[in-house]
């Protein structure tokens, strides 16, 4: 009991932390596991997010990042945005149903920049990540007006990275000599050297060649110490169709003189001249 007759609340109970002790040079503490398997709860709907801007483009600040992000996703639920540093974020839903949304979605195209999504893991160090991806230009040359459209060049570029924009010239058709599409890609991966496109009916293939002038990509499967360092958006790959398209309708040859002749079903006249012929033998 207090002197005005109110009743004392108990001590706060100091919580008990581990005595830290000396291992080699360094001084180590060990934690409590509970409490860092309830941070591990903490994240259990949790992404992980790489923001990729090009050379020149403005970079974002929280506050607009974060804005422009919630008008794409458009979650009913409040979620947060931490910036782990180096364009590294973390974003915490609240439930399953917001994460699955927008973990489903995908990369983002921020248009400028790009915002490509993991699955969130433990014992994260941004300064331990190895870039292994670019946003390059795709070129395609001499390749059919028909096939000019913002959607159909996405499409032939997705076969190669994740298609972020196109450039003016190529959106107002400005000229016709080629396309250009630019692409965010792995280069840990194998870069392809030919694509096939395929439509309804018919198909053609367009194959990678060296672009004069421009730098040239590296499959980084095949040289792994340029993973990372080499890569930037000065960096083009150059499609050419193939001189002959490829179509994929079965063509049936035109009967010759040597071809076997194709005998017609029986009719019931037929079959039944046949067994009068048997029948009187």
């Amino acid at each position: 009991m207090t002197d005005d007759g109110g009743s004392r609340s108990p001590p706060t109970e100091e919580p008990h932390y581990s005595v830290p002790c000396i291992k080699g040079d360094s001084l180590s503490i060990r934690i409590c596991q509970d409490e860092y398997v309830k941070g591990l709860e903490d994240c259990q709907y949790a992404l992980r997010g790489r923001l990729i801007l090009s050379k020149g483009d403005k970079p974002y600040t929280a506050r607009d990042l974060a804005s422009k992000l919630g008008k794409i996703w458009k979650i009913i639920h409040q979620w947060k945005m931490v910036n782990l540093g180096q364009g590294f974020y973390d974003f915490l839903f609240e439930n399953h149903d917001d994460f699955n949304r927008t973990w489903t979605a995908g990369t983002v195209s921020l248009q400028p920049g790009l915002l490509r999504l993991s699955q969130w893991t433990k014992d994260f160090n941004h300064n331990a990540q190895t870039q292994t991806h670019a946003s390059l230009w795709i070129k395609l040359v001499v390749l059919p007006q028909e096939y000019w459209r913002e959607r159909t060049l996405k499409e032939i570029a997705s076969a190669v990275g994740t298609p972020i924009s196109i450039d003016g010239p190529t959106r107002n058709r400005a000229f016709g000599h080629y396309a250009l599409i630019l692409v965010d890609i792995d280069l840990s991966k194998r870069v392809y050297d030919e694509i096939l496109v395929e439509r309804e009916g018919f198909a053609f293939n367009v194959v990678k060649v060296p672009d004069r002038g421009k730098k040239q990509v590296t499959d980084a499967a095949s040289n792994p110490p340029l993973v990372g360092k080499g890569a930037s958006s000065s960096g083009t790959l150059c499609y050419v169709p193939l001189p002959t398209a490829a179509e994929t309708h079965v063509v049936v040859p035109t009967p010759t003189a040597h071809a076997h002749a194709v005998v017609p079903p029986p009719t019931a006249e037929t079959c039944a001249i046949v067994c009068n012929a048997l029948f009187n033998y």
